[in-house]
């Protein structure tokens, strides 16, 4: 008796599957075949007539299950069929499609593993079908990009290689490969593994040269390592393969504005600071404002329980130097940008001023490291002044505190940022003198632990209002007003 076959089409060419900035799946539509069922006018001679009999019939099983769209039983079927003869070429390519059904089956409740088992048992058992590769690939690529999402970088790499064996040419694979592999390398870089994150940057430079993203990101290390000659090359670099990247020109040119006039400072190092400076400069002095650095770490760890091993780099200028490289108005004692960076002649002597600028640009420091997105100004400079040395408001905070509770609206956090912009330093002194006085208020009356939650809650990407009104259960506005009533 002759076997029923299944005639099948190869799937289309699917779309895409990067995961930047969503990942995708394969359209499941695209993972189904056009079949039908013709008859095979050709006899098979068996040598047992009874298999013949059995083989017919579970193959009508199959084919009974496939119309009924029961895939896994199909292949039940199938296999026993094909286990009883094994070199029949109707049975085999019937398998072959029940397999990549279910396969397909599989895919739509990403089950990854059990379809790529199911799509290359299909492709075993029909090598003629050209298409079972490409469909081996897009599962992998698909179990890669699950793997991806749950931050399994590792993993993810090895099994879009695997996609990349079964479809060569494949561009969006390649991507993958790329991205996941700089993935790999920035998170690498975070946990403190450097050598490894500057082999894997490498290692996506070397697979594609042509993507501009690697360089920024050696740059960044360089950068942060103050290696400026090697950062400038590779953000250079970067740019001549994308002039459109975001901010990166800006950084650049900082980048080497910095490089003209540090080129020839010197770097004292402690376990937990780099400090540069010009080498002429007094070794006293730089050892001073070392300890000072070191008693700013232990009053932030005392006071808030922040600390961090990252460490820190702290940057000593002349005023002409700070001003070429910062762009910042005369009146800036201290800036941390990702580096700490001071004039010499703010943090001259042992005196409070001094200490208090040191203290102030380590707070945000240890503040951006420890939560570096989406906190606002007014929240960084607040906390910056509270790790300073404590010291009481003086005459002239007073005047200026009395001359803002004078106003209809005193204070409204959502116009507090836009003071330390402003080119006015009454405005800026201003921001400064309200964004202490609300921090301090809503820690003393919520608590360190509450303040902790709330900058969580920002590094996270939730909003202020919301953030705030998670953690106080207070919206904001009444928690302003609160504060201004207390001011009074």
């Amino acid at each position: 008796m002759g076997c029923k076959s299944l005639q099948k089409k190869g799937p289309e060419n699917p779309g895409p599957f990067l995961f930047t900035p969503t990942p995708t799946y394969a359209n499941n539509r695209n993972l189904k075949l056009v079949w039908g069922f013709i008859i095979i006018a050709l006899l098979f001679i068996f040598t047992a007539p009874a298999n013949a009999d059995e083989v017919s019939e579970l193959n009508q099983q199959g084919l009974r299950y496939m119309e009924a769209g029961d895939y896994e039983n199909a292949v039940i079927a199938f296999e026993s069929a094909s286990d009883l003869e094994p070199d029949n070429q109707i049975i085999n390519k019937n398998l072959s499609t029940a397999c990549h059904y279910l396969a397909g089956q599989l895919a739509k409740d990403r089950l990854w593993l059990d379809a790529i088992r199911y799509e290359k048992k299909a492709y075993d058992k029909d090598p003629s079908g050209s298409a079972y590769p490409k469909q081996i690939a897009i599962h992998y690529n698909n179990y890669a990009l699950s793997l991806f999402e749950k931050g399994r970088y590792d993993l993810a790499l090895s099994n879009f290689k695997e996609a990349l064996k079964f479809d060569p040419e494949n561009i969006t694979f390649k991507d993958n490969i790329y991205n996941t592999t700089l993935q790999e390398a920035k998170t690498s870089f975070n946990i403190g593994r450097l050598q490894e994150a500057l082999n894997l940057a490498r290692d996506c430079i070397d697979y594609d040269s042509s993507k501009p993203a690697a360089y920024v990101f050696l740059g960044n290390i360089y950068y942060q390592q103050n290696k400026l000659k090697e950062a400038v090359k590779d953000w250079n670099k970067a740019l001549s393969l994308d002039f459109t990247i975001s901010g990166l020109k800006e950084t650049l040119a900082k980048a080497t504005r910095e490089l003209e006039i540090e080129e020839d400072f010197k770097t004292r190092a402690r376990a937990r600071f780099d400090i540069r400076f010009e080498g002429k400069r007094d070794p006293d002095l730089v050892w001073d404002i070392i300890d000072t650095l070191e008693d700013a770490r232990r009053k932030v760890k005392s006071d808030f329980g922040f600390f961090t091993d990252k460490k820190v780099t702290v940057i000593i200028y002349t005023t002409e130097q700070f001003k070429q490289v910062t762009q910042k108005l005369d009146w800036a004692l201290g800036l941390y940008d990702g580096k700490v960076r001071l004039r010499v002649g703010d943090v001259l002597g042992g005196q409070q001023g001094p200490r208090r600028v040191i203290y102030h640009e380590y707070g945000h420091a240890v503040l951006h490291i420890l939560y570096p997105k989406n906190i606002p100004v007014w929240l960084h400079e607040g906390f910056a002044q509270l790790a300073e040395p404590e010291r009481s408001l003086n005459q002239q905070d007073k005047n200026l505190l009395n001359e803002i509770l004078k106003k209809e609206e005193p204070f409204r956090l959502n116009q507090t940022d836009s003071l330390f912009s402003s080119a006015d330093y009454k405005k800026t002194r201003s921001g400064y003198l309200m964004s202490k006085l609300f921090l301090k208020y809503l820690i003393d009356r919520y608590g360190k632990y509450k303040f902790k939650k709330l900058l969580e809650k920002l590094n996270s990407g939730i909003v202020l209002e919301k953030a705030i009104y998670d953690i106080y259960r207070s919206h904001v506005d009444d928690i302003e007003n609160d504060f201004v009533e207390t001011q009074r």
